[in-house]
């Protein structure tokens, strides 16, 4: 528990810090994964967890991660969809792609005028989750992309 809060605290930091730390883009884009990592892992850790992130609830790592990694999307925009679109497109049993689109989702809530020049990269994101070339992503992503 107090590794967790240790990390909670420093993706609490780093979100704070983020916009004015300027990093190379192959740095910002493995931040980005990390903290996308940190969001779906905590998840997992336990069944009473997995309940919470079905319900909408979730851990304090989770929350602060996640906020650490709207902090970097509404600093790096471009980046940050392209980024989140690709971990979208990955399917995996930690919920990544579900949290990437989730990401998405809440950058666009807190950060409307910064994302409007946007709008066509984040489309062809969420267009490529539904594509029905790939019916299992498809079925995957259905209720996160019309969420």
């Amino acid at each position: 528990k107090m590794a967790e809060i240790k990390k909670s605290l420093c993706c609490y930091y780093l979100g704070s810090v983020v916009r004015s730390w300027h990093v190379g883009t192959v740095l910002f884009c493995e931040l980005m994964q990390i903290l996308l990592q940190l969001c779906s892992t905590a998840y997992t850790t336990t069944a009473s967890t997995h309940k919470q992130a079905k319900s909408g609830g979730g851990n304090i790592l989770s929350e602060s991660a996640m906020w650490a990694l709207i902090e970097c999307g509404a600093s790096a925009p471009v980046l940050f969809i392209k980024t989140m679109g690709t971990q979208a497109l990955q399917l995996n049993k930690y919920r990544r792609h579900t949290n990437a689109l989730l990401a998405m989702q809440r950058l666009i809530y807190s950060e409307p005028l910064l994302l409007l020049p946007y709008i066509p990269y984040i489309t062809k994101t969420i267009l490529k989750c539904l594509d029905p070339g790939s019916p299992q992503r498809r079925k995957t992503l259905l209720q996160s992309t019309t969420s």
